[in-house]
């Protein structure tokens, strides 16, 4: 979340003479100040968190300042927004009206904010990518290099974790397998799995590989292969002796190039993967493949669309061209 330190939206005044039950205020305090963004984004805070605690959390402060911050926004509008029911926080009637219509204003006050932040700073804008595991990202790495039109910052996450990194404060994207829920996508690239080992793997050269023999091989897993169950119809079943899970598929080359390992990796980027590590690599031919389609996303209400169409533009250009 954004520092509480933020500019007023403005007064809200309360009903003369209501005061919510249990609220109370501080002697110091001055009753007719405004309501405050701070005020707001507690309100929204409890209701998303579900409670005092879990939103105190959320915002790195004290309980008790919560409870307090939702008895001063009481106090001045006076309407009570929560009552207790045994461990759960409820939001009233009242409460709900204001907060569907305080989460617009919510939202362009923070953009507001960013957007100030960034002027004050003098910064380049800032575009988060994130790279669902199982696309390799050095294959995209040059290209973005050469994109000047803003500052790139590539993550390689699990899938899991998609939906979650796109309600980044920043602006961003993702290459995934899928289009989330609340985002729209383009199609980017199709890309087939092979096995793929070390140049120097007794395998290497092999034309007449089987299910049989890959069976015996130690095995590397990206981390959304193993949690995806990740298996070709005629490999279900087959025993594999404790792979090796890895997080992306740079460090998956890694374990390629000290060990007698295979791992399913992308046979049209493998070149490119290969050259940026270093080391010679070969897909075995003869078990089948793999085939798995990426799109390039962001959320519906993106405010960088022009810059995310650039970026999409140039890295479908940049993908097409390796052949």
């Amino acid at each position: 979340m954004h520092s509480l330190q933020t500019p007023r939206l403005g007064k809200i005044k309360g009903r003369a003479g209501v005061k919510p039950k249990g609220s109370s205020v501080k002697p110091d305090e001055d009753t007719s100040s405004p309501i405050t963004f701070r005020h707001w984004k507690v309100f929204h805070a409890v209701h998303d968190c579900g409670s005092f605690s879990d939103a105190a959390a959320f915002l790195h402060l004290s309980q008790p300042t919560i409870c307090y911050t939702i008895a001063r926004l009481e106090e001045h509008l006076g309407i009570s927004l929560y009552y207790v029911d045994g461990r759960k926080v409820v939001i009233t009637d009242a409460g709900k009206a204001l907060l569907d219509r305080s989460r617009n204003l919510l939202k362009g006050a923070i953009a507001l904010e960013d957007y100030a932040r960034d002027l004050n700073d003098h910064t380049t804008v800032r575009l988060l990518c994130f790279v669902e595991n199982l696309f390799p990202v050095s294959a995209i790495e040059p290209m973005i290099k050469q994109f000047s039109a803003a500052e790139v910052i590539v993550d390689a996450i699990g899938s899991k974790s998609l939906q979650r990194a796109l309600n980044s404060k920043f602006p961003c994207f993702a290459v995934s397998s899928r289009v989330l829920e609340g985002c729209v996508g383009e199609p980017l690239v199709e890309l087939e799995y092979v096995p793929v080992v070390c140049a120097t793997h007794r395998l290497a050269n092999a034309t007449d590989l089987t299910s049989d023999i890959l069976k015996d091989l130690p095995e590397v897993m990206l981390s959304d292969q193993a949690q995806s169950g990740w298996a070709r119809p005629d490999m279900r079943g087959l025993r594999r002796s404790n792979p090796f899970v890895v997080s992306n598929i740079d460090t998956a080359l890694e374990v390629l190039s000290a060990s007698t390992a295979y791992a399913w990796l992308p046979q049209r980027l493998l070149p490119v993967v290969a050259h940026q590590a270093g080391t010679l690599y070969r897909a075995l031919h003869g078990v089948g493949m793999f085939k798995r389609q990426f799109y390039v996303i962001r959320k519906i209400d993106l405010s960088q669309r022009e810059l995310f169409v650039q970026f999409a533009t140039m890295l479908k250009a940049s993908i097409a061209a390796i052949g």
